[in-house]
């Protein structure tokens, strides 16, 4: 069994967080994606925009459809800090034996992971799947030399898929949201209904 585990934000999720998991599933041959939305993550020193148990909705909402696909509230169940590598050891305690891990990013998260917590230890524990991002094209993996193994660097450039970037980001979602502009194509419909219907993001507040 190939799982792709899919940590994140999901602050909100959107339709390029589809477009990452079916990448994973049709171009990364994996059998199974886990949607993990983060409790608290790492590098967000702000916070979430939306609550952990909305943020958690919604990505079911969001992946619904989606055959292969599921979401699971360990992170959030868990809470505190969401750590990776956490996440990956218990997952791989838990796995039957043969079970081939996999951690899916995106290519706009590559330059922070070396602050990642344990970082060598994350490559040892999973095979990282990259769905390129605009912006951050592979050259991006040229920045990691010296914070990164050689090695390291290669498998994450072993595992970059061949798909077209989503040109989405939460950023945009919840700009847009805050401005009262129209959400249309970036989140799918009833994860714009949730928004709307919680007043998340400044909706519904002009």
């Amino acid at each position: 069994m190939k799982v792709c585990l899919f940590g994140g934000s999901f602050d909100p999720p959107h339709q390029g967080h589809r477009a990452m998991a079916r990448a994973a599933l049709e171009k990364g041959g994996r059998d199974k994606v886990v949607v993990i939305p983060a409790a608290r993550s790492p590098l967000k020193e702000k916070g979430h925009g939306a609550s952990p148990e909305d943020r958690l909705e919604m990505a079911r909402l969001a992946f619904q459809g989606i055959d292969g696909a599921e979401v699971s509230d360990e992170e959030i169940r868990r809470g505190g800090i969401s750590w990776t590598v956490d996440t990956l050891r218990a997952w791989k305690a838990a796995s039957p034996a043969g079970t081939e891990l996999s951690w899916l990013l995106g290519s706009d998260s590559l330059p922070h992971l070396p602050k990642w917590k344990d970082v060598h230890r994350l490559f040892s524990l999973c095979r990282f799947l990259v769905v390129p991002r605009p912006g951050f094209p592979k050259e991006v993996l040229e920045t990691l030399e010296g914070a990164l193994e050689p090695g390291e660097i290669q498998a994450l450039e072993e595992g970059f898929l061949d798909v077209p970037p989503v040109p989405v980001s939460s950023t945009e979602v919840r700009r847009r949201l805050a401005e009262g502009l129209s959400l249309e194509g970036l989140v799918p419909p009833a994860v714009e209904e949730w928004i709307r219907k919680r007043g998340l993001y400044g909706a519904g507040r002009r």
